[in-house]
């Protein structure tokens, strides 16, 4: 309601390269994208780091895809434990290739977090781990049901409310589809909420590069009204320590 929201999603990519130390140089960003400049990516980087109060590490699905990942591979193939002292499990013969059914389902997996998630509520009633593994069951059920279960061998109570919470999580995700696209009255509901939105919006703030030029301006005013204010107190800290040590100036006769 405030900023552009096209204008601070660009900024948004380019702190997500910074963050996940993946080094997009700025020139070349604003290039690769229509009708901006590096000015306007920088433009309301710092309103950004403000409203993330500078907590950069946003946890997310992705990352623990990964790691998820990665564990059901070691499991395939026997080179990890379940849990620390655990011994170590094979995965049952009716998965099949365990090892191909991990790539596939890890695939599929991300074209859900970059899609569903993101198009439904899911974010706003479940934790991004169980959003990761949500996906997983949309993607393998087979496979995720087992790697829940080994992980909850010794818990049955709370596997079973695990299973529950990660199927209504599934549930939700399938019902916006991966391939899904916005129809034609959808599109149009989109351009009347734009125009609707920017009514809304503040003119003055529609401009992030000026209003980042102005905030700068104002800034410098500001801190050389400061610099003028310290240098008038610092004057006249010395007149009244020179009258303090040497006395009043003296009056001249009949004055």
């Amino acid at each position: 309601m405030t900023y552009p929201p096209r204008s601070i999603l660009k900024t948004c990519l380019f702190l997500a390269t910074k963050t996940e130390n993946y080094y997009f140089r700025l020139t070349k960003f604003a290039a690769a994208i229509d009708k901006t400049t590096p000015e306007d990516v920088l433009a309301s980087e710092f309103l950004l780091t403000q409203a993330l109060r500078f907590t950069f590490d946003v946890r997310h699905p992705f990352r623990a895809l990964e790691g998820a990942a990665m564990e059901l591979q070691a499991l395939a193939a026997g080179e990890a434990p379940v849990l620390p002292g655990q011994g170590r499990v094979q995965p049952p013969q009716e998965l099949g290739d365990v090892g191909a059914r991990v790539r596939e389902a890890h695939g599929k997996a991300r074209e859900c977090l970059k899609t569903s998630a993101l198009l439904t509520d899911a974010y706003f009633h479940f934790t991004p781990s169980q959003i990761m593994l949500a996906s997983l069951l949309l993607a393998d059920a087979g496979l995720t049901t087992w790697y829940v279960s080994v992980k909850l061998s010794q818990a049955p109570e709370l596997l079973q409310k695990v299973l529950a919470v990660l199927r209504e999580c599934a549930e939700m995700l399938a019902t916006v589809p991966v391939n899904a696209q916005p129809g034609e009255a959808e599109i149009r509901e989109l351009k009347m909420l734009a125009k609707k939105l920017n009514r809304c919006r503040d003119p003055e703030k529609a401009d992030l590069v000026a209003l980042k030029e102005r905030s700068k301006r104002e800034g410098e005013e500001e801190a050389e009204e400061r610099r003028a204010k310290k240098r008038r107190l610092e004057r006249e800290r010395v007149k009244m320590e020179g009258e303090e040590l040497f006395g009043p100036s003296l009056l001249k006769p009949g004055a």
